[in-house]
């Protein structure tokens, strides 16, 4: 994870295969709005404790 303007963390990005096998194992599909930034970031954490799951969060 790299911080980025002290304000949150990002993870590095999710890629098609993780994205892929989430919306097949929960036989769902993810708004294109999220998979974008899943691709940006496989989430991240801001400073206040807020926490934007990424694909690791799913399958846990």
């Amino acid at each position: 994870m790299s911080p980025l303007h002290n304000i949150f963390t990002a993870n590095p990005p999710a890629n098609e295969h993780e994205i892929l096998l989430i919306e097949q194992t929960m036989a769902i599909h993810l708004p294109e709005e999220y998979k974008s930034v899943l691709k940006e970031s496989n989430g991240f954490s801001f400073t206040n404790g807020v926490f934007i799951y990424g694909t690791e969060g799913f399958l846990d």
